[in-house]
This record gives structure tokens, C-alpha cells and sequence, in this order.
């Protein structure tokens, strides 16, 4: 396994653990639990959860889109995170894409442009 899938793995799972440790209260839906902490992700936290995720989702061969572009969007609530279109001009294709709540790591939204 690559190092860097690894090593955003390592955190992701991580993120995951601290996140079931922090208080929350039960909500309606049955088994779901809503934080009460805000995680406030950072862009580099960020990146690394949208590349675990892109790779379980779309396979190794979506790391060819690195350097990830991320932003912030939606009064900076939720960060959008792409990948780079590395391919010749002429060619036709998509990157991948992604919006991950800053405040619990929540994935909103996943595709990948044609």
C-alpha cells in the first residue's frame, strides 16, 4: 500500500476515534449520533480524508490528480476539495470531487467529472 494512502488512513482512522469518544446526544433517527463537539478541520485534514475517501471510492489510479485544490465554501462550513486535471489539453475527462463538513468530517457530496 502506498505510504502516503497509509499514512491518510492512519489519520483518517484517527479522526474517526476521537470523534466516537466526543459527547453527543442521541438524535431521532435510531443508531445516529450528533456531535456536540466541533472538530474544525483544517484544509491539511481535510485533504487527507477526501484522498482516503477517493481512493476506497475510485481506486489507486485517482492519486494521478494530486495536487488536490481545496476551499472553503458555504460560510466556510464546508470544504471543497478537487483533484487536478494532469492530462493533455486535448484529452477528455474529470477529477474528483468532494465536500466534507468542516465541522464533523460529514461527507455532503462525492463525484467525478467526465
Amino acid at each position: 500500500m502506498n505510504r502516503q494512502v497509509l499514512f491518510a488512513l492512519v489519520t483518517l482512522i484517527s479522526i474517526a476515534s476521537f470523534v466516537s469518544v466526543a459527547s453527543g446526544t442521541q438524535s431521532k433517527e435510531a443508531g445516529r449520533l450528533e456531535l456536540s463537539y466541533d472538530l474544525k478541520l483544517d484544509e491539511t485534514s481535510a485533504v487527507k480524508i477526501a484522498e482516503v475517501i477517493f481512493v476506497k471510492v475510485y481506486g489507486a489510479k485517482v492519486l494521478s490528480q494530486k495536487p488536490w485544490k481545496a476551499k472553503l465554501e458555504k460560510d466556510d462550513t464546508i470544504f471543497h476539495i478537487e483533484g487536478t486535471f494532469n492530462l493533455p489539453k486535448d484529452t477528455y475527462g474529470g477529477v474528483a470531487e468532494i465536500w466534507i463538513k468542516r465541522s464533523n468530517a460529514e461527507v455532503v457530496s462525492i463525484m467525478h467529472g467526465k
